[in-house]
């Protein structure tokens, strides 16, 4: 889910509990990734270069397809690929890449609840986690290691 989600669900939060308090949403750039795809390729250089790969985020799995595909590698037949997020244009991804979607706008949704009711000074809310089981959406980019295909 991108920053645009959660500041959906910060919103939708706020207008339910009537809430008056601005709240703006910038697209921040994501952290340089140069250094990780290039010690993700150093990686794919040894005997032993891994099997699966589990990406934090989406950008990060564009980034880790596009070294495979330097190499002469192919999704998920030599390596898997799985991100930890679900933004929309990974439908449009070839290879699709299989996803554990962490549910952000739920989880966003959440926290602007959370700090309305505190902001409201309504019944604080009962302490502890809030716990969101995330999904897998297998779109076909995971298969067995290859040591185990015949």
């Amino acid at each position: 889910m991108s920053g645009i989600g959660r500041y959906r669900g910060i919103c939708a939060a706020r207008d339910e509990f009537a809430v008056e308090v601005g709240v703006t949403a910038t697209d921040a750039q994501p952290p340089p990734r140069r250094r990780l795809q290039t010690l993700f390729r150093e990686r794919l250089q040894s005997p032993n270069f891994p099997t699966a790969v589990v990406a934090e985020d989406e950008i990060g799995a564009l980034g880790i397809l596009r070294a495979l595909t330097e190499a002469g590698l192919e999704v998920p037949r030599d390596v898997s690929v799985i991100a930890c997020r679900n933004a929309r244009f990974m439908e449009e991804v070839m290879p699709n890449i299989t996803v554990l979607d962490l549910h952000q706008a739920r989880v966003a949704a959440e926290a602007g609840h959370l700090l309305a009711r505190m902001l409201r000074r309504d019944t604080p809310p009962e302490p502890g986690q809030r716990l969101f089981a995330p999904t897998l959406d297998e779109r076909g980019s995971a298969a067995p290691p290859r040591s185990t295909i015949l």
